[in-house]
């Protein structure tokens, strides 16, 4: 079996099966790929594609600014497990485990208004830079989204209890 003849891993939603199919051969722009995928499986809805160093949905959401839900099976789903190492050794600490979504469909509930929000790992090619993860807004309306990312984008670009350290 040569790596183009590879089966794609099943899916169960047919944006889910694009991004498979479209990973496991020579990748160009996946960002088109999703984009074209989701138009035609959601045609009455916006789409918006915001970039997650832009403006972190998933961020907001996790500090109480909205509900988050995933609405995909776990085998639509690409998640990638990584060791966290402890901040300090000093007391014992050993580290952690953690997971990196890589590719989800979810649920996000702001002011009653439900969003389809999916997130994608969009970089293509052999080589980890640029890293590009974005985020898949669709909504029935151009205008609540907009006030969403508004919000969501303030909300990221402000601290929340960090340290910024500059060289």
């Amino acid at each position: 079996m040569t790596l183009g003849s590879r089966p794609a891993p099943p899916a169960h939603n047919h944006t889910s099966r694009a991004y498979f199919e479209h990973a496991t051969a020579p990748r160009t722009n996946t960002d088109a790929v999703l984009v074209t995928s989701l138009r035609a499986e959601y045609p009455n809805l916006h789409l918006t594609v915001v970039p997650l160093t832009s403006i972190d949905l998933f961020g907001y959401a996790r500090a109480g600014h909205a509900g988050l839900a995933a609405i995909d099976s776990e085998k639509d789903r690409l998640t990638w497990r990584r060791f966290i190492p402890p901040a300090t050794r000093l007391e014992g600490d050993t580290g952690d485990l953690g997971t990196e979504l890589k590719f989800g469909k979810f649920l996000l509930d702001w002011h009653n208004t439900e969003y389809i929000l999916h997130l994608a790992d969009c970089r293509d090619g052999n080589s980890a830079y640029p890293s590009l993860v974005n985020q898949y807004v669709l909504s029935p309306s151009v205008a609540t989204t907009n006030a969403l990312l508004l919000e969501a984008g303030k909300w990221t670009s402000t601290l929340h209890a960090e340290i910024w350290v500059f060289d």
